[in-house]
């Protein structure tokens, strides 16, 4: 099956239609799927534990769009195209950011200068690369 995908949000629809259809589908209606998990890269040091979805877990996803300019966007784009489709499924997000929580300071803090690592107020993810562009930034305007 070849389907134009301009949007997330088209993007659910087709895959849950798949899902229900009398032909190919696993299930037998949409309302069957009771939860949708996120993988979302950056949760700061707000969140180190699974969350469920409300208007404050997607804002401080927005307000932490800074420190993963590639993937909080697409993120939100892809909880709230969720939302839509299944809109009586919970929806629950996990941070990548929450596995820095769980080990020592020294192994997770790379060489970031203490001062701009609270003002970023981040727990680093695999990469480093949003942080150590706004640290090299700002001592450039030093």
């Amino acid at each position: 099956m070849t389907a134009e995908l301009p949007d997330h949000t088209v993007a659910f629809n087709v895959i849950s239609n798949l899902l229900v259809d009398g032909e190919t589908g696993v299930i037998p209606q949409r309302e069957d799927i009771k939860a949708i998990g996120h993988r979302v890269v950056h949760g700061g040091e707000h969140y180190t534990q699974t969350q469920i979805v409300t208007s404050e877990v997607k804002q401080a996803i927005e307000d932490l769009i800074p420190l993963a300019p590639l993937h909080n966007p697409a993120n939100l784009i892809g909880i709230n195209a969720a939302e839509k489709a299944f809109p009586n499924a919970i929806q629950v997000v996990v941070f990548d950011t929450a596995f820095h929580h769980t080990i020592p300071d020294k192994a997770f803090r790379y060489a970031i200068p203490e001062q701009f690592y609270r003002k970023t107020a981040s727990a680093p993810t695999a990469s480093m690369a949003p942080v150590i562009s706004m640290c090299t930034s700002r001592l450039q305007s030093i």
